[in-house]
């Protein structure tokens, strides 16, 4: 393992592991942070992919300059511009005052541009035109300003299907995947979870100023059962659940949220199990995987199924009933 391989395992606890798939993304890391490349970073909410771009930063000749995070999904059509270039004062109604922007906030350093799917087509041509010679403009200013910044990109999407739908520009799309990097989800890599948690408790606890506790065997094999389709953004969730009952320095099984497992379904039953399972807890366990499979979507997980999403709907409010 390279140095910036290593120090990148050992600083970014929630991308932590050592399983091939988060490996591949630690040499991807230690690769990717040496050349001034667009970098795209995809996966699945909650995979780390906004810890994954701080750390190709942080061992980039750039790590002295500021790491900009930025949510494209945070700000509405009409102000994003703004937030990302920046204005001049009197630029529009209500511009009482100048603006940086956070391109402006990012020179010399990194621009993490979270959620790009989600970004208006109109300025996507905006940002195509950035990404060509690094020259812009703030709203209300005539003034060409020459930037210096890295731009990182993250997505959720499938952003080759939403170029097929004409939601995402094609020309865009080669420009920000120079370097691409594919953050698994946790059940991708499961190996992974003992010391994704322990990282995240020594984390937490190093910024509460809390001892780390441990977690029992019996509470550990819950977490390994669960799923985790929030992925590690959702460990994190529950480990500050559980810093906050725990006694006596170890996390047991009373400590973790009560409806942990709830949708803990997806795991594959043995026939004898199987058998033992009313017809309806099979055709629930059947269901939950197919729309966990894709990501909570009903409408694509009735598609599969071949039945109405409104079923799905009806039966979900059936089991919450019971």
């Amino acid at each position: 393992m390279g140095k910036n391989q290593s120090r990148a395992k050992a600083d970014f606890g929630c991308i932590d592991g050592t399983s091939k798939k988060i490996q591949n993304v630690y040499k991807l890391i230690a690769r990717f942070a040496a050349l001034d490349m667009p970098v795209l970073i995809t996966g699945a909410t909650g995979t780390g992919k906004e810890k994954c771009a701080e750390a190709i930063h942080t061992y980039s000749p750039r790590h002295e300059k500021d790491f900009v995070p930025f949510n494209c999904a945070a700000h509405t059509k009409d102000m994003l511009a703004s937030a990302l270039f920046g204005h001049i004062r009197d630029a529009f109604t209500g511009a009482f005052e100048n603006r940086l922007g956070a391109i402006t906030q990012a020179q010399g350093g990194t621009l993490f541009l979270d959620e790009i799917g989600d970004m208006p087509t109109e300025m996507q041509a905006s940002l195509l035109r950035f990404t060509q010679d690094h020259n812009f403009q703030k709203l209300g200013s005539d003034k060409i300003i020459q930037a210096n910044v890295r731009l990182i990109c993250a997505t959720n999407m499938d952003l080759e299907k939403q170029m097929k739908l004409g939601l995402f520009r094609e020309d865009l799309y080669y420009r920000l995947n120079a370097a691409h990097i594919h953050m698994p989800a946790l059940k991708e890599r499961a190996n992974d979870l003992v010391d994704i948690a322990y990282s995240l408790l020594e984390k937490i606890c190093s910024e509460q100023e809390m001892i780390t506790p441990e977690i029992s065997q019996e509470a550990m094999n819950i977490l390994l059962s669960y799923d985790w389709p929030g992925n590690v953004r959702e460990v994190e969730n529950v480990l500050q659940w559980c810093l906050s009952h725990h006694k006596n320095n170890i996390i047991n099984v009373g400590d973790l949220p009560k409806d942990l497992g709830k949708h803990t379904i997806h795991k594959k039953q043995s026939p004898s199990a199987l058998m033992k399972m009313p017809l309806r807890e099979i055709e629930r366990n059947a269901i939950m995987a197919v729309i966990d499979q894709c990501q909570g979507n009903i409408v694509e997980a009735a598609a599969i199924l071949d039945i109405a999403p409104s079923t799905i709907y009806r039966k979900m409010h059936e089991w919450e009933s019971r």
